[in-house]
């Protein structure tokens, strides 16, 4: 019985050895799991910022976001390479929209609302201008004080919109899967951008044949003609994600659109269809659009996305350009 015991003894603290090395060892691979997680992390952040920038996500928005809203925006877009692949895609298409809009200078009709005090040189009142003078030391001294501190008379000027809200309809049909959807995607959220500087609505429908119109306002509405408006997360992910993939109808689509610019919150609005024009129009429907367009003063802009089979002729029946 002692010669059993001591050999039960033996196999105990051999036992709890081996457990200490298997404890050791597995403690190390967490810690260097840790560590290798911890160095990931700062990467997946900026891989997350730069996806939400391009999709223009948070645009618009005061403070900060709350911290459960960022790490399901992070698991969200980490999780779909269809967003990546469409952040990708948007911001592409937003640096050769606003280095297209950079060589214009358009000049929108403005008027003086109040004056106030900033550092706008363009903007400030004559008398200040005065301190521009580098003869007159302590005028010039104070001056550069009041620029630092933004204490400057200046007008503030407003300008309206430069245009009305847009309505962009995207082709979420079966023939439009794979490239031509991002591609169609991309062109939408670019335009939700530039109706986001220039302080228009936007909404977007992705229609499909057989399946209920998804209708989202992508911007939120204005404060004041001269703040930006905000951009709906949740709604641009919404329509990001978003694809019926069924057939082809133009009808609902375009029926909608009519309606959309012919009420008051999109009144004047432009229309923008885009799609692989695989579909056909009736002649009572593009009756409908020209009289709605003289009517209601809008207009239809088309763009087509030609990749593999695609047909220009449709878009050419109900767009002005």
């Amino acid at each position: 019985i002692e010669a059993e015991v001591e050999e039960l003894r033996a196999r105990i603290e051999r036992e709890r050895h081996r457990q200490g090395e298997v404890a050791e060892s597995l403690s190390k691979a967490i810690e260097q799991e840790l560590d290798w997680k911890a160095g990931r992390l700062s990467e997946q952040l900026d891989e997350v910022e730069g996806y939400a920038r391009d999709l223009g996500l948070g645009a618009g928005q005061d403070g900060l976001v709350a911290a459960k809203a960022r790490l399901e925006l992070g698991q969200r877009l980490l999780g779909s390479r269809q967003l990546q692949l469409l952040a990708k895609l948007v911001g592409a298409f937003r640096e050769v929209a606003f280095e297209a809009r950079r060589r214009r200078i358009t000049r929108a009709p403005q008027e003086l609302h109040e004056v106030r005090l900033g550092d706008e040189l363009s903007r400030l009142l004559p008398s200040e201008l005065l301190g521009l003078d580098t003869r007159r030391r302590s005028l010039h001294l104070d001056f550069l004080r009041r620029l630092t501190e933004r204490q400057l008379l200046q007008y503030e000027l407003e300008a309206a919109a430069d245009r009305g809200p847009m309505v962009v309809c995207v082709d979420g049909s079966g023939s439009m899967r794979g490239s031509k959807e991002l591609w169609a995607k991309a062109v939408a959220l670019t335009l939700m951008e530039i109706a986001r500087r220039q302080r228009r609505r936007c909404l977007a429908i992705v229609f499909s044949a057989g399946s209920e119109l998804l209708e989202v306002e992508l911007l939120e509405p204005t404060a004041g003609r001269s703040r930006r408006g905000r951009v709906r997360d949740a709604a641009v992910l919404r329509f990001a994600e978003h694809f019926p993939g069924g057939g082809t109808s133009f009808e609902e689509p375009l029926e909608r659109a009519l309606e959309a610019v012919a009420s008051r919150r999109y009144r004047r609005g432009d229309v923008v269809f885009i799609t692989d024009g695989e579909a056909l129009v009736s002649d009572a429907l593009a009756a409908r659009v020209a009289a709605s367009r003289r009517r209601h003063r809008f207009k239809i802009r088309g763009v087509l996305v030609d990749v593999a089979s695609a047909r220009e002729g449709v878009l050419e029946r109900f767009c002005d350009d």
